[in-house]
Protein backbone atom coordinates (compact mmCIF):
# COMPACT_ATOMS: atom_id res chain seq x y z
CA UNK A 1 0.00 0.00 0.00
CA UNK A 2 2.82 2.47 0.39
CA UNK A 3 4.17 1.85 -3.16
CA UNK A 4 0.15 3.08 -4.02
CA UNK A 5 -0.04 6.06 -2.57
CA UNK A 6 3.39 7.31 -3.45
CA UNK A 7 2.73 6.88 -7.80
CA UNK A 8 -0.53 7.70 -7.02
CA UNK A 9 0.56 11.61 -5.41
CA UNK A 10 3.64 11.88 -7.67
CA UNK A 11 1.55 12.84 -10.73
CA UNK A 12 -0.55 14.99 -8.62
CA UNK A 13 2.87 17.21 -6.95
CA UNK A 14 4.32 17.22 -11.13
CA UNK A 15 0.39 18.37 -12.44
CA UNK A 16 -1.37 20.72 -10.44
CA UNK A 17 0.74 23.49 -9.28
CA UNK A 18 1.98 24.16 -12.56
CA UNK A 19 -0.29 23.47 -14.91
CA UNK A 20 -1.64 27.20 -14.90
CA UNK A 21 1.71 28.68 -15.78
CA UNK A 22 2.13 25.72 -18.73
CA UNK A 23 -1.43 26.17 -20.07
CA UNK A 24 -0.99 29.79 -20.65
CA UNK A 25 2.46 28.78 -22.40
CA UNK A 26 0.63 26.80 -24.74
CA UNK A 27 -2.05 29.24 -25.17
CA UNK A 28 -4.98 27.12 -23.88
CA UNK A 29 -8.17 28.71 -23.12
CA UNK A 30 -10.68 28.53 -20.46
CA UNK A 31 -7.91 27.48 -18.28
CA UNK A 32 -10.56 27.97 -14.67
CA UNK A 33 -12.68 25.20 -16.72
CA UNK A 34 -9.85 22.90 -17.15
CA UNK A 35 -8.94 23.49 -14.14
CA UNK A 36 -11.90 22.96 -12.37
CA UNK A 37 -12.57 19.94 -14.90
CA UNK A 38 -11.99 16.66 -12.24
CA UNK A 39 -13.74 18.41 -9.54
CA UNK A 40 -16.54 18.97 -11.65
CA UNK A 41 -16.45 15.44 -12.92
CA UNK A 42 -15.21 13.99 -9.98
CA UNK A 43 -18.86 14.82 -7.97
CA UNK A 44 -21.09 12.79 -10.18
CA UNK A 45 -18.66 9.81 -10.54
CA UNK A 46 -16.78 9.19 -7.63
CA UNK A 47 -19.55 7.86 -5.42
CA UNK A 48 -20.88 5.90 -8.82
CA UNK A 49 -16.89 4.18 -8.74
CA UNK A 50 -17.17 3.95 -4.80
CA UNK A 51 -20.62 1.51 -5.09
CA UNK A 52 -19.28 -0.21 -7.62
CA UNK A 53 -16.55 -1.35 -5.59
CA UNK A 54 -18.41 -2.00 -2.69
CA UNK A 55 -20.98 -4.06 -4.93
CA UNK A 56 -18.37 -5.62 -6.71
CA UNK A 57 -16.25 -6.32 -3.39
CA UNK A 58 -13.23 -6.22 -6.16
CA UNK A 59 -11.73 -2.40 -5.10
CA UNK A 60 -8.40 -3.90 -7.47
CA UNK A 61 -10.24 -4.35 -9.96
CA UNK A 62 -12.32 -0.78 -10.07
CA UNK A 63 -9.10 0.88 -9.01
CA UNK A 64 -6.93 -1.23 -12.66
CA UNK A 65 -9.76 0.36 -15.31
CA UNK A 66 -9.67 3.55 -13.45
CA UNK A 67 -6.58 4.69 -13.43
CA UNK A 68 -6.00 3.71 -17.14
CA UNK A 69 -9.27 5.61 -18.02
CA UNK A 70 -7.13 8.88 -16.49
CA UNK A 71 -4.00 7.64 -18.47
CA UNK A 72 -5.84 7.64 -21.75
CA UNK A 73 -6.89 11.29 -20.98
CA UNK A 74 -3.82 12.34 -20.12
CA UNK A 75 -2.36 11.44 -23.34
CA UNK A 76 -4.78 13.58 -24.92
CA UNK A 77 -3.38 16.29 -22.93
CA UNK A 78 0.23 15.85 -23.85
CA UNK A 79 -0.34 15.27 -27.46
CA UNK A 80 -3.75 16.97 -28.38
CA UNK A 81 -4.24 20.42 -29.89
CA UNK A 82 -4.97 23.04 -27.94
CA UNK A 83 -8.45 23.06 -28.41
CA UNK A 84 -9.09 19.27 -27.96
CA UNK A 85 -6.95 19.62 -24.82
CA UNK A 86 -10.86 19.30 -22.78
CA UNK A 87 -11.22 16.02 -24.43
CA UNK A 88 -8.62 14.57 -22.39
CA UNK A 89 -9.03 16.27 -19.38
CA UNK A 90 -12.48 15.05 -19.52
CA UNK A 91 -11.41 11.28 -19.70
CA UNK A 92 -8.46 12.16 -16.73
CA UNK A 93 -10.87 13.40 -14.66
CA UNK A 94 -13.45 10.64 -14.83
CA UNK A 95 -10.44 7.83 -14.43
CA UNK A 96 -8.61 10.06 -11.73
CA UNK A 97 -11.82 10.61 -9.65
CA UNK A 98 -12.17 7.71 -7.34
CA UNK A 99 -7.79 7.06 -7.00
CA UNK A 100 -7.87 8.75 -3.41
CA UNK A 101 -11.17 7.12 -2.20
CA UNK A 102 -10.26 3.71 -3.27
CA UNK A 103 -6.99 4.18 -1.85
CA UNK A 104 -7.89 4.92 1.52
CA UNK A 105 -10.88 2.62 1.23
CA UNK A 106 -8.43 -0.45 0.96
CA UNK A 107 -6.42 0.18 3.09
CA UNK A 108 -9.03 0.53 5.71
CA UNK A 109 -10.21 -2.26 5.30
CA UNK A 110 -7.51 -4.30 5.25
CA UNK A 111 -6.29 -2.33 8.84
CA UNK A 112 -9.97 -3.94 9.54
CA UNK A 113 -9.28 -7.44 9.12
CA UNK A 114 -6.02 -7.33 10.63
CA UNK A 115 -8.23 -5.58 14.05
CA UNK A 116 -10.66 -8.37 13.76
CA UNK A 117 -7.27 -10.48 13.81
CA UNK A 118 -5.74 -9.50 16.34
CA UNK A 119 -8.71 -8.94 19.11
CA UNK A 120 -9.07 -13.01 18.84
CA UNK A 121 -5.07 -12.79 19.27
CA UNK A 122 -4.56 -11.72 23.30
CA UNK A 123 -0.38 -11.50 22.19
CA UNK A 124 -1.29 -8.83 19.53
CA UNK A 125 -3.77 -6.62 20.88
CA UNK A 126 -5.74 -4.38 18.17
CA UNK A 127 -4.19 -1.23 19.02
CA UNK A 128 -1.24 -2.19 17.15
CA UNK A 129 -3.00 -2.14 14.14
CA UNK A 130 -5.26 0.93 14.95
CA UNK A 131 -2.95 3.89 14.40
CA UNK A 132 -1.03 2.63 10.91
CA UNK A 133 -3.41 4.39 8.54
CA UNK A 134 -0.80 7.91 9.50
CA UNK A 135 2.46 5.90 8.45
CA UNK A 136 1.16 4.35 5.02
CA UNK A 137 -0.86 7.83 3.93
CA UNK A 138 2.76 9.66 4.64
CA UNK A 139 3.98 8.11 1.55
CA UNK A 140 0.96 10.10 -0.53
CA UNK A 141 2.41 13.42 0.94
CA UNK A 142 6.33 11.89 0.01
CA UNK A 143 5.12 11.06 -3.49
CA UNK A 144 3.75 14.81 -3.61
CA UNK A 145 6.66 16.41 -2.56
CA UNK A 146 8.98 14.39 -4.89
CA UNK A 147 6.52 15.25 -7.62
CA UNK A 148 7.03 18.82 -6.73
CA UNK A 149 10.38 18.85 -6.56
CA UNK A 150 11.26 17.26 -10.06
CA UNK A 151 9.27 19.99 -11.52
CA UNK A 152 10.23 22.45 -9.48
CA UNK A 153 14.13 22.16 -10.74
CA UNK A 154 13.07 21.24 -14.71
CA UNK A 155 9.83 23.42 -15.43
CA UNK A 156 8.58 22.68 -18.79
CA UNK A 157 7.58 18.26 -18.97
CA UNK A 158 5.37 18.57 -15.74
CA UNK A 159 2.55 16.95 -18.06
CA UNK A 160 5.17 14.37 -19.72
CA UNK A 161 6.11 13.12 -16.43
CA UNK A 162 2.96 13.05 -14.43
CA UNK A 163 1.67 11.05 -17.52
CA UNK A 164 4.68 8.69 -17.31
CA UNK A 165 4.34 8.43 -13.59
CA UNK A 166 0.43 7.20 -14.08
CA UNK A 167 0.94 4.79 -16.35
CA UNK A 168 3.68 3.55 -13.74
CA UNK A 169 0.72 3.30 -10.91
CA UNK A 170 -1.15 1.41 -13.72
CA UNK A 171 1.27 -1.13 -14.12
CA UNK A 172 1.71 -1.79 -10.11
CA UNK A 173 -1.73 -2.00 -9.01
CA UNK A 174 -1.69 -4.94 -11.37
CA UNK A 175 0.57 -6.63 -8.35
CA UNK A 176 -1.96 -5.62 -5.78
CA UNK A 177 -3.55 -8.63 -4.75
CA UNK A 178 -7.25 -8.39 -3.81
CA UNK A 179 -8.24 -8.21 -0.73
CA UNK A 180 -11.31 -10.87 -0.01
CA UNK A 181 -14.47 -8.78 1.84
CA UNK A 182 -15.90 -11.16 3.97
CA UNK A 183 -19.16 -9.41 3.84
CA UNK A 184 -22.83 -9.32 2.90
CA UNK A 185 -23.20 -7.51 -0.69
CA UNK A 186 -24.51 -3.83 0.09
CA UNK A 187 -28.01 -2.53 -0.96
CA UNK A 188 -28.93 0.11 -2.47
CA UNK A 189 -31.34 1.14 0.67
CA UNK A 190 -28.00 1.25 2.77
CA UNK A 191 -26.33 3.96 0.21
CA UNK A 192 -29.68 6.24 1.02
CA UNK A 193 -29.88 5.72 4.65
CA UNK A 194 -26.00 6.55 4.72
CA UNK A 195 -26.84 9.89 2.73
CA UNK A 196 -29.37 10.72 5.47
CA UNK A 197 -27.28 10.87 8.29
CA UNK A 198 -27.17 14.28 9.16
CA UNK A 199 -23.74 14.22 10.71
CA UNK A 200 -22.24 13.14 8.04
CA UNK A 201 -23.33 15.44 6.44
CA UNK A 202 -22.23 18.14 8.44
CA UNK A 203 -18.78 17.02 8.28
CA UNK A 204 -18.87 16.60 4.47
CA UNK A 205 -19.95 20.11 4.29
CA UNK A 206 -17.04 21.54 6.48
CA UNK A 207 -14.59 19.51 5.25
CA UNK A 208 -15.79 20.70 2.06
CA UNK A 209 -15.40 24.31 3.42
CA UNK A 210 -11.83 23.97 4.39
CA UNK A 211 -10.63 21.94 1.42
CA UNK A 212 -12.19 23.93 -1.13
CA UNK A 213 -9.42 27.46 -0.17
CA UNK A 214 -6.63 24.93 -0.07
CA UNK A 215 -7.07 23.69 -3.59
CA UNK A 216 -7.67 27.08 -4.89
CA UNK A 217 -4.43 28.13 -3.36
CA UNK A 218 -2.64 25.21 -4.25
CA UNK A 219 -2.90 26.28 -7.85
CA UNK A 220 -2.47 29.78 -7.72
CA UNK A 221 0.43 29.59 -5.41
CA UNK A 222 3.27 29.80 -8.29
CA UNK A 223 1.06 32.82 -9.17
CA UNK A 224 1.11 34.48 -6.00
CA UNK A 225 4.82 34.30 -5.32
CA UNK A 226 5.38 35.94 -8.65
CA UNK A 227 2.85 38.92 -8.56
CA UNK A 228 4.85 39.75 -4.70
CA UNK A 229 7.76 39.54 -6.21
CA UNK A 230 9.08 35.67 -4.95
CA UNK A 231 10.91 33.68 -7.38
CA UNK A 232 9.21 30.23 -8.70
CA UNK A 233 11.89 28.53 -6.81
CA UNK A 234 11.34 29.80 -3.36
CA UNK A 235 7.85 29.30 -3.94
CA UNK A 236 8.70 25.46 -4.85
CA UNK A 237 10.52 25.27 -1.90
CA UNK A 238 7.45 26.91 0.52
CA UNK A 239 5.58 24.06 -1.07
CA UNK A 240 7.73 21.18 -0.66
CA UNK A 241 8.64 22.81 3.52
CA UNK A 242 4.62 22.33 3.27
CA UNK A 243 4.20 18.68 2.10
CA UNK A 244 7.41 17.77 4.60
CA UNK A 245 5.52 19.12 8.08
CA UNK A 246 2.48 17.11 6.49
CA UNK A 247 4.83 14.18 6.72
CA UNK A 248 5.70 14.86 10.14
CA UNK A 249 2.46 15.28 11.38
CA UNK A 250 1.10 11.63 9.53
CA UNK A 251 4.06 10.08 11.34
CA UNK A 252 2.53 11.58 14.58
CA UNK A 253 -0.69 10.07 13.96
CA UNK A 254 -0.71 7.20 16.91
CA UNK A 255 0.14 10.44 19.28
CA UNK A 256 -2.89 12.21 18.17
CA UNK A 257 -5.57 9.39 17.70
CA UNK A 258 -5.40 9.86 21.64
CA UNK A 259 -7.37 12.95 20.80
CA UNK A 260 -11.17 13.37 19.73
CA UNK A 261 -11.37 13.53 15.50
CA UNK A 262 -13.98 16.65 15.87
CA UNK A 263 -11.46 18.39 18.41
CA UNK A 264 -8.82 17.89 15.83
CA UNK A 265 -10.98 19.11 12.78
CA UNK A 266 -11.68 22.56 14.98
CA UNK A 267 -7.98 22.54 15.20
CA UNK A 268 -7.32 22.47 11.46
CA UNK A 269 -9.54 24.89 10.15
CA UNK A 270 -9.23 27.31 13.18
CA UNK A 271 -4.97 27.08 12.14
CA UNK A 272 -5.92 27.48 8.51
CA UNK A 273 -6.99 31.20 9.70
CA UNK A 274 -3.56 33.08 10.63
CA UNK A 275 -2.58 31.51 7.56
CA UNK A 276 -4.51 33.04 5.03
CA UNK A 277 -3.51 36.16 6.56
CA UNK A 278 -0.02 35.02 6.48
CA UNK A 279 -0.38 34.82 2.64
CA UNK A 280 -2.88 37.58 2.05
CA UNK A 281 0.13 40.16 3.34
CA UNK A 282 2.91 38.40 2.51
CA UNK A 283 5.41 40.30 0.52
CA UNK A 284 8.72 38.14 1.47
CA UNK A 285 10.05 34.87 0.44
CA UNK A 286 10.05 33.78 4.14
CA UNK A 287 6.20 35.08 4.93
CA UNK A 288 5.55 32.47 2.00
CA UNK A 289 7.53 29.94 3.29
CA UNK A 290 6.01 30.35 7.00
CA UNK A 291 2.66 29.77 5.30
CA UNK A 292 3.16 26.68 3.04
CA UNK A 293 4.72 25.14 7.09
CA UNK A 294 1.59 25.82 8.72
CA UNK A 295 0.34 24.00 5.67
CA UNK A 296 1.44 20.72 6.44
CA UNK A 297 -0.58 21.10 9.81
CA UNK A 298 -3.48 22.62 8.68
CA UNK A 299 -3.75 19.84 5.59
CA UNK A 300 -2.38 16.74 7.77
CA UNK A 301 -4.26 16.83 10.84
CA UNK A 302 -7.68 17.46 9.36
CA UNK A 303 -7.32 14.90 6.65
CA UNK A 304 -6.33 12.37 9.99
CA UNK A 305 -9.34 13.67 11.39
CA UNK A 306 -12.19 13.85 8.57
CA UNK A 307 -10.99 9.98 7.72
CA UNK A 308 -11.70 8.90 11.14
CA UNK A 309 -15.13 11.10 11.15
CA UNK A 310 -16.09 9.45 8.25
CA UNK A 311 -14.85 5.50 8.94
CA UNK A 312 -16.80 6.08 12.29
CA UNK A 313 -19.92 6.75 10.25
CA UNK A 314 -19.80 4.45 7.75
CA UNK A 315 -20.50 0.38 8.02
CA UNK A 316 -17.62 -1.83 6.68
CA UNK A 317 -19.55 -3.30 3.69
CA UNK A 318 -20.01 0.50 2.21
CA UNK A 319 -16.53 1.29 3.03
CA UNK A 320 -15.46 2.60 -0.24
CA UNK A 321 -18.81 4.55 -0.89
CA UNK A 322 -18.13 6.72 1.93
CA UNK A 323 -14.47 7.44 1.52
CA UNK A 324 -16.09 8.31 -2.09
CA UNK A 325 -18.59 10.52 -0.80
CA UNK A 326 -15.66 12.37 1.69
CA UNK A 327 -13.84 12.87 -1.87
CA UNK A 328 -16.18 13.84 -3.37
CA UNK A 329 -17.57 16.84 -1.16
CA UNK A 330 -13.80 18.01 -0.67
CA UNK A 331 -12.47 17.18 -3.91
CA UNK A 332 -15.56 17.58 -5.78
CA UNK A 333 -17.69 20.31 -4.29
CA UNK A 334 -15.13 22.05 -2.29
CA UNK A 335 -12.59 21.77 -5.21
CA UNK A 336 -15.04 23.57 -7.37
CA UNK A 337 -15.63 26.15 -5.58
CA UNK A 338 -12.14 26.84 -4.42
CA UNK A 339 -10.63 26.44 -7.79
CA UNK A 340 -13.38 27.68 -9.83
CA UNK A 341 -13.56 31.18 -7.51
CA UNK A 342 -10.12 31.21 -7.02
CA UNK A 343 -9.85 31.23 -11.16
CA UNK A 344 -12.43 34.10 -11.06
CA UNK A 345 -10.87 36.50 -8.73
CA UNK A 346 -7.42 36.50 -9.65
CA UNK A 347 -8.63 36.82 -13.54
CA UNK A 348 -10.64 40.02 -12.39
CA UNK A 349 -8.73 41.43 -9.55
CA UNK A 350 -5.87 39.50 -7.74
CA UNK A 351 -4.51 36.70 -5.67
CA UNK A 352 -4.07 38.64 -2.87
CA UNK A 353 -8.01 38.97 -2.69
CA UNK A 354 -8.17 35.40 -2.77
CA UNK A 355 -6.32 34.82 0.25
CA UNK A 356 -8.34 37.47 1.80
CA UNK A 357 -11.78 35.45 0.57
CA UNK A 358 -9.39 32.35 1.89
CA UNK A 359 -9.42 33.94 5.29
CA UNK A 360 -13.02 34.64 5.87
CA UNK A 361 -13.98 30.61 4.75
CA UNK A 362 -11.74 29.18 7.22
CA UNK A 363 -13.28 31.46 9.52
CA UNK A 364 -16.68 29.75 8.65
CA UNK A 365 -15.17 26.42 8.36
CA UNK A 366 -13.92 26.86 12.48
CA UNK A 367 -17.50 27.64 13.28
CA UNK A 368 -19.09 24.82 11.47
CA UNK A 369 -16.42 22.54 12.76
CA UNK A 370 -17.63 23.06 16.28
CA UNK A 371 -20.68 21.28 15.90
CA UNK A 372 -19.26 18.50 14.69
CA UNK A 373 -19.78 15.48 17.03
CA UNK A 374 -17.83 12.03 17.06
CA UNK A 375 -19.38 8.85 16.94
CA UNK A 376 -17.60 5.67 18.09
CA UNK A 377 -16.63 3.36 15.00
CA UNK A 378 -19.06 0.91 13.60
CA UNK A 379 -16.37 -1.38 12.45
Amino acid sequence: MPALYFLSYVPLGMLFPYLVTEFETRNIQDIGLLLSMPSFILIVVAPLWGWLADWMQHTVRVLQISVWTAVIGLLGVVYLEPNWVWLGMLLYSIGWAPVAALSDAMTLEGLRQQSSVSTSEPENPPTLTKFKYGSIRQWGSIGYMVGVGIIGWFIGWGIVGGTIVTILLGLYIFTIPHVRVELPRPKWESVQRLLKRKELLWILLCASLHFSVHLGSSSYIIKHAQEIGVSVQWASFAILLGVIVEIVVFQQAQYLERFAPNRLLVFSCALAIPRWVLMMIASEAWMVILAQAVHGITFGVFWLAVVRLVKSMTPPDLSATGQSLLSTSIGGIGAVAGIYGASWMVLHYSTTLFYAVATCVAILATIGSMRVKWIPDLQ
